[in-house]
């Protein structure tokens, strides 16, 4: 069975509108699905551009926390996102 995590990014104070998030919620689901040992299943965004987030099936938890922590720290918002389960 696959465990279910939930990564939430906060954009406030960055100046960007819902679409800007969005684009960015999409850069960032496609590097996830890069990652064969996960899979995106959702996520939301907020419609004033604060954050967003996304709902990741995984069979590997630990495999995938530090593949998106690697790839938080590439898109400089290691101080921004939490992960839960």
């Amino acid at each position: 069975m696959a465990d279910k995590i939930t990564l939430t990014i906060s954009l406030q104070g960055q100046g960007l509108n819902g679409a800007q998030a969005l684009e960015i919620r999409a850069a960032i689901e496609e590097q996830i699905e890069s990652n064969t040992a996960s899979e995106v299943i959702g996520g939301g965004c907020e419609v004033d551009g604060s954050g967003f987030d996304l709902h990741i099936e995984t069979n590997e938890p630990e495999q995938t926390a530090v593949f998106i922590d690697g790839l938080m720290t590439h898109a400089e918002l290691q101080e921004r996102y939490t992960l839960s389960r």
